[in-house]
């Protein structure tokens, strides 16, 4: 070790002389390199700290305090400020940050430091060992202080958590993710030729950074020349920009600018002033950037589709990957080299600086011989071979010779379970956040790993590996509920409100399908949708189903329930095959499908502007629970404020439960000719309440357009009256912010009547108020979803999903049948966390404050209930059974009652049962005598 430091070169040495020992002495020099100073900032004042009450008070005092009066302007002004200065360093803190105390410091924690600087300062001058004991005392009460204090602040800081900034931050603080504030850069001066660039200072603002990145990119970016291939594309640029189609006049989009235009602008150019090339390029974050290089690259594939042999080619950004399939890994080879000749060729046209060393290769077979790297294709790239790599990754997802996806399965599991370390800080037993807070972290920082791909890679992977990920979310399931191992999974995942990851794959995966079904014929996700490749692997979870079905058969007791609802497909399940079977389950798999609203381009100035006014709020609010009357008053008083329109619309739409046979309905009141006309439509068989209000309005602006022409003539002012704010606010948005085909329909025709000088209001109207054209509305509606033919309706992507949703949501209640209690605990959500992990624990049926349960545990030796003696106390006996809590008991539930209606009473009246009756501690045996 010595001779290491010695070789430094940080450290000098020399020897002394001799003092009587064999070996000469040696001084060691150490340099040490000389700390910047730091720099103090000028001081500010705190507002957010300051105590306004005491300045208002402490001004007012010096104000009247003044001797005299001021007699000019400039001395009233400069006694002020000197008067307002005085009485904020009395009542607001002022610093420059320097010796700012860390937030959990409280009086506590001062009494106990400044009792440690008495002990050390007398300590240091007396030298006593009795002032070094107290010293030494004093120091260790005061960093245990210090200790209890920031745990005790930070508890009390978890418990107030909320789903919002706060709880964010404190989570990229945990786990790592905050990024220091200024990072020390050094910024180089451009070097002179033969000269390197030299650093000046370090980069601190974020300008200074952007200008930094820039500089180090154009150094790494500048390509070599090659005047083999530079020559013909100089000519092939030079000919393209001489010849262009509008000869020079500017006409078309050939030229930024004509050539008489160049010259001039060339004319005003100052002797040594040439603008030269452009180094700023493109801002930082600009979405220029990735738009033109795809445009640049868009080609590359051009000639790799041109055969029928070619390979499948994807492209995203700057990744390109090719798929060759054939009967052997030799055949699949000789498909992807002409592939890869055809990329090179073109980075090398097209002065593209490719990666050899990042392009890797990987196979996907089911031979033995083969699967693993056993047998590697040689393939080159830009004269680079390509190297092997076992799991490659791509898009996020790690892929393996024979699509197990057990490595990526793998690797996600680390990043959840470093994830929910940063939950459990958060989630203690006796302390921490609310649970509906933990819960909505777990599914936003958790488990949105496991969303991203779910519907490729866990419907594909085998029921053992799919179960690692299983354990992960079970793992956090504890952390939002409290509970402990020895709960039932199902009912363990159900008390936090969760759906099994499997459940939550499918529904990931039907949403997949029901998109990629409504994407346009062509579109290469809508072809791969519709392949039906015959199924070839067998299903082993289904096979083992249906060899305990016979078993159970044979010996006549009732077939047992598969392992997993897809256990029921004979075939391996797939992306394609999952989704296929829930949608059908779901109930989508015969009705007519909406295509997606894709962009339809219409520029801004085609669109009607100012002739469309949203009206969304009344002058007067009002609520759901106001009286019919109060909101009657409040809707005329607001329509009375419109301009008197020539044609008024009363739409409205009906869904039952809000998700199942829709309808709308409208009442077209036409003022100049007298008379109204009626219009109904189905909705569908699924869909939403507020798809129903949609397709109303357009049943009525479709019935208006229609009118005859000399009835549309009399019509200039058109008011449409509804009671969905939310269609209204959906529309408001404008048409090309429109997600679905049905509002883009809704924006068509407002155009097209606008178009013919038609001005639109839309109204929102209070419903359920008593206004005549509500009502009738709402009886149209009710008709059309009770009368109308549901199965022509076409469905649109949010109703699938949402009865993709149902259906899962009805698998989930289905698997949670082991629950004791499966309806929700009264004001479970109002309690704190101690009394939520206590009342999760009593509801799933094992709680460590229960005998039965601390003796599974291994706390006691003895089940047997220490207050009657009668029988084992578990959570049934002590909260509903136990004779020796009869007193206690009665004055929430009453003598005798189930345990069925204590956990459907107040939550607040079980934990206080269980404070009175004494179980608040884990239950455990008293130590035994000491010996005699």
């Amino acid at each position: 070790m010595l001779r290491d430091l010695l070789r430094s070169r940080d450290v000098t040495w020399v020897t002394q002389r001799g003092i009587g020992s064999d070996h000469l002495p040696i001084l060691v020099t150490l340099s040490s390199s000389v700390q910047r100073p730091r720099r103090e900032g000028r001081g500010r004042f705190s507002h957010r700290s300051a105590d306004w009450p005491k300045f208002r008070e402490r001004l007012d005092q010096l104000i009247n305090a003044w001797s005299a009066q001021p007699t000019s302007l400039n001395e009233a002004a400069s006694r002020l400020a000197a008067t307002i200065l005085r009485a904020a360093r009395a009542s607001i803190p002022f610093g420059n940050g320097r010796g700012r105390r860390p937030p959990f410091w409280n009086q506590v924690c001062q009494d106990a430091t400044d009792r440690r600087e008495e002990a050390r300062v007398a300590a240091s001058r007396s030298r006593s060992r009795a002032d070094v004991l107290r010293y030494q005392e004093e120091r260790a009460t005061a960093d245990k202080v210090v200790d209890n204090e920031k745990t005790a602040f930070f508890r009390q800081k978890a418990a107030e958590l909320k789903p919002d900034g706060d709880m964010w931050h404190l989570i990229r603080i945990m786990d790592g993710r905050r990024p220091p504030a200024k990072p020390a850069v050094a910024i180089s001066r451009p070097g002179t030729e033969g000269q390197p660039a030299q650093p000046t200072r370090p980069a601190v603002t974020d300008k200074e950074k952007a200008e930094l990145f820039c500089q180090a990119y154009a150094q790494v970016s500048r390509l070599p020349k090659d005047k083999t291939s530079d020559h013909p594309i100089k000519i092939e640029a030079r000919r393209a920009t001489s010849q262009t189609c509008c000869n020079g006049g500017r006409d078309a989009f050939c030229s930024p600018f004509s050539r008489r235009e160049l010259l001039l602008g060339i004319r005003k150019l100052r002797k040594g002033r040439s603008p030269g090339v452009d180094q700023e390029g493109l801002p930082q974050g600009s979405v220029l950037a990735p738009l033109l290089w795809l445009i640049y690259c868009n080609d590359i594939d051009d000639r790799l589709r041109a055969g029928d042999s070619s390979p499948t080619v994807s492209l995203f950004a700057d990744d390109v990957a090719l798929l060759a399939t054939g009967r052997s890994l030799q055949e699949c080879a000789d498909r992807l080299q002409p592939a890869l000749d055809e990329v090179s060729r073109w980075v090398k046209t097209w002065k593209v600086q490719p990666s050899p060393s990042k392009c890797v290769m990987t196979t996907f077979t089911l031979d033995p011989k083969e699967c693993g790297g056993k047998v590697k294709p040689q393939l080159s790239f830009c004269d680079h071979p390509l190297g092997y790599e076992e799991t490659p990754t791509f898009l996020g997802l790690k892929l393996d010779c024979q699509l197990t996806f057990a490595a990526h399965i793998a690797a996600l599991r680390e990043k959840m379970a470093k994830r929910r370390a940063c939950i459990s800080a958060i989630a203690g037993r006796s302390y921490g956040s609310h649970r509906s807070t933990l819960r909505i972290a777990y599914k936003s920082y958790v488990r949105s790993l496991f969303d991203y791909g779910a519907a490729i890679y866990f419907t594909h992977a085998a029921p053992a590996v799919r179960e690692r990920l299983e354990v992960e979310q079970r793992k956090c399931a504890r952390l939002i509920t409290g509970c402990i191992k020895l709960t039932d999974k199902e009912t363990l995942v159900a008390e936090a409100g969760l759906p099994p990851l499997s459940l939550r794959a499918k529904e990931l995966a039907a949403g997949e399908y029901a998109r990629i079904v409504r994407l346009p014929p062509g579109d290469p996700a809508r072809n791969l949708l519709d392949k039906t490749p015959p199924p070839r692997l067998r299903y082993r979870a289904h096979e083992a189903w249906r060899r305990a079905v016979t078993s159970a058969e044979e010996a006549g007791l009732p077939p047992p329930p598969p392992a997993d609802e897809d256990a029921t497909l004979s075939f391996k399940p797939c992306f394609r095959r999952v989704g296929r079977w829930v949608c059908d389950r779901a109930g989508l798999s015969d009705l007519p499908v909406e295509p997606l609203a894709l962009y339809q381009g219409a520029p801004p100035w085609h669109h009607c502007g100012d002739a469309v006014r949203f009206v969304l709020d009344l002058p007067q609010p009002t609520r759901r629970t106001d009286l019919p009357e109060k909101r009657k008053e409040a809707a005329l008083a607001a329509l009375a404020l419109v301009p008197d329109p020539d044609c008024t619309i009363w739409s409205d739409g009906s869904a039952k439960e809000g998700t199942i046979q829709g309808g709308g309905g409208a009442i077209l009141e036409l003022h100049r000719e007298g008379r109204t006309i009626e219009c109904v439509a189905p909705a569908g068989r699924v869909c939403s309440s507020m798809r129903a209000e949609l397709v109303a309005m357009t049943e009525a602006l479709t019935c208006l357009h229609e009118l005859p022409a000399p009835s549309k003539a009399l019509i200039k002012r058109v008011l449409l009256c509804t009671d969905s704010r939310s269609g209204l606010q959906l529309l408001s948005r404008g048409p090309d912010d429109q997600q679905s085909a049905i509002g883009q329909r809704v924006w068509g025709l407002i155009d097209a009547l606008t178009a013919a000088g038609k001005d639109i209001t839309l109204h929102w109207v209070p419903g359920h108020a008593d206004l005549a054209g509500n009502e009738a509305a709402d009886r149209l509606a009710n008709q059309a979803a009770a009368d109308c033919a549901q199965e022509e309706a076409p469905i649109d992507l949010s109703s699938a999903r949402t009865a993709i949703r149902r259906w899962t949501s009805e698998l989930a209640s289905a698997r949670a049948q082991r629950h004791p209690h499966r309806e929700p605990t009264p004001s479970h959500d109002e309690l704190d966390r101690w009394g939520q992990a206590t009342l999760s624990q009593l509801r799933t049926g094992y709680c460590p404050l229960v005998r039965a349960t601390a003796h599974r545990l291994g706390l006691v030796e003895d089940p047997t209930c220490r207050a009657c003696g009668e029988e084992e106390e578990d959570v049934e006996h002590l909260l509903a059974g136990c004779p020796a809590h009869v007193a206690a008991r009665a004055g929430f539930w009453g003598h005798c009652p189930t345990l069925a209606e204590v956990l459907s009473g107040p939550a607040q009246h079980i934990i206080e049962f269980m404070k009175r009756v004494g179980r608040v501690q884990v239950a455990t045996d008293p130590p035994p005598p000491a010996a005699p």
